[in-house]
């Protein structure tokens, strides 16, 4: 589920980053920015997995759930929704 989640970020980047280098009249000031901020978020991105990562391995709780969330997704209504 990560791993889909991941690949959704980097889709969504992406197609910011093509609309970008597609728009003729953007300015060229802008689309640096664009590009710039969109270098900062995947950074941060993988900041937070690193980090996320980390926590996991040196609690051997978290670690536990999170092999229990990657099979079972709990939904809001209180039920349990396996995930491949």
């Amino acid at each position: 589920m990560a791993d889909k989640l991941q690949q959704g970020i980097e889709d969504a980047l992406n197609k910011i980053l093509h609309t970008t280098h597609q728009s003729g009249n953007m300015k060229k000031q802008l689309k640096k920015k664009i590009y710039k901020t969109v270098s900062t978020l995947r950074n941060l991105v993988n900041r937070m997995q690193i980090m996320l990562e980390e926590e996991i391995r040196q609690n051997p709780k978290l670690k536990k759930k999170s092999v229990h969330s990657k099979q079972n997704w709990k939904l809001a209504d209180g039920t349990t929704q396996r995930v491949s």
